[in-house]
Formats: C-alpha cells, structure tokens, sequence
C-alpha cells in the first residue's frame, strides 16, 4: 500500500489542532465568565495537559514505563516553590526547613 498524504498525515493532524482548539477555547471562555481564581485554574490545567501530553509521547513511543520525568518534575517544582517565596512567607509556611533555605530567595525574573 502506498501512503496518501492527505489521509495518513492530513486527518491526525487536522483531528489534533481541532482537539487543541476546542480544549483552549473552553478553558479562555471559563476564564472570561470567571475572576482571577479561574486565570490561575486554566493556567494549571494547560500546563498540566502540557506534561501529560510529553509523558503520553515518550510513553507511547518507546513502550517504555519511566517515572524519571515525574519525578524530576515534581522535584523541580518544590524547588521552585521554596527558592520563590519570600524569606518571610518561609519562616511561617517552613519554618525548620534545612541547609538554611528560610534565608535563601530566587527572584523569578533573575531565573530566566
């Protein structure tokens, strides 16, 4: 058989950019009728379909069952959330945190 680039490439793609469109316009419109609490809600549900949707590719492709992305993912989170907060917040969120990190403050803009 012979590859119809139309219908073997064509309608997986087609079918993936009109799933993206329905899921982005549905999360911008739940945005608009809500406030700020709704902003942050689809902030987070567009970044977590983001790494879903790596996993279910590397997973998919390689058959191969690894949970080094998970875990470098939700390592790099925490640390994120410890170095942003203010040394204040941490005294009264982590108060015996180790190695002296209730001192220690990353400035998000100086991290890009």
């Amino acid at each position: 058989m012979f590859p119809r680039p139309g219908r073997d490439i064509g309608f997986p793609v087609a079918g993936c950019a009109l799933l993206f469109a329905v899921f982005l316009a549905g999360g911008l419109i739940y945005e608009s009728f809500q406030g700020r609490a709704a902003e942050r809600l689809v902030t987070v549900m567009l970044i977590d379909a983001i790494i879903v949707l790596g996993i279910q590719i590397y997973v998919g492709n390689t058959g191969v069952l690894s949970f080094g992305h998970i875990g470098f993912g939700a390592i790099a989170g925490y640390a994120f959330a410890v170095f942003a907060i203010s040394p204040e917040e941490k005294l009264k969120r982590i108060p015996d945190a180790p190695f002296g990190l209730n001192d220690v403050l990353l400035n998000p803009a100086l991290a890009v």
